[in-house]
């Protein structure tokens, strides 16, 4: 047997949905979410929204305020956060503030080693985040990975954004690769949401911020679950389309 029947076995089962993983279609291509999926963004991205907070509106913020919306478009979460009337500068405050902060972001160890080993395979990679394109291009320099990944799809690329579909569509898109032949791998439900909807599979990436409640709250059920970045090649076929 090849891919993923000899990987996981026939019957092996996924303990949110009991899919049968060993049936599941092989992949082509691999989309990855960037903050708390790739890097560990976390530090940095609470230290720019408190900082932000407090020198503009004199507010302090708590951790999980930010939380509660992580893994939206920025603007988007400044306006829950404050009002449409203030989101375009505390935007662009937190632009300012948070190059500042770019120390406090930390790789994953295990993802160069991957990625190198998904694209021996001939698996497709592509970055959807919704980070702007100039810091999510940084984030991923800054640690290596941007040699290691084929496709960047960010804020500015699409019109909508997850957990809308379109940007895992562009990402497919942009490869060449059947959507239905792609895993979406991602830290919260509007990863999840994303890719289910562009007729992908998802798979939850543990060790990000995964919040339980969020992901009832938001309806999210992964067709399976990734306690490392590791298990993810155990998913993957030797070769891509075998």
């Amino acid at each position: 047997m090849s891919g993923i029947r000899a990987s996981l076995g026939v019957g092996a089962r996924n303990h949110h949905r009991g899919v049968d993983l060993g049936l599941m279609a092989t992949f082509d291509a691999v989309l990855l979410d960037l903050d708390q999926t790739l890097v560990d963004t976390k530090e940095s991205i609470l230290a720019a929204f408190v900082h932000t907070f407090r020198t503009e509106l004199q507010r302090e913020l708590h951790p999980d305020e930010v939380l509660a919306i992580y893994g939206r478009p920025l603007r988007e979460q400044m306006r829950t956060l404050a009002g449409e009337e203030r989101a375009d500068g505390l935007v662009a405050s937190y632009r300012r503030y948070f190059d500042q902060v770019e120390s406090l972001i930390k790789p994953y160890p295990a993802w160069p080693g991957v990625l190198a080993e998904l694209r021996t395979r001939g698996i497709e990679t592509a970055v959807v985040t919704s980070k702007g394109a100039r810091f999510a291009r940084r984030h991923l320099e800054l640690h290596g990975l941007h040699v290691l990944v084929d496709v960047v799809v960010a804020l500015e690329d699409t019109t909508e954004h997850k957990p809308h579909p379109e940007p895992c569509l562009r990402a497919a898109a942009l490869l060449g690769v059947d959507p239905r032949r792609c895993l979406m791998v991602g830290d919260s439900p509007w990863d999840i949401l994303a890719g289910q909807r562009a007729g992908m599979k998802a798979a939850l990436a543990k060790w990000g911020l995964y919040d339980p409640e969020a992901f009832r709250r938001e309806g999210a059920v992964p067709d399976t679950t990734l306690e490392t970045p590791e298990q993810l090649l155990t998913f993957l076929p030797a070769e891509a389309g075998s």
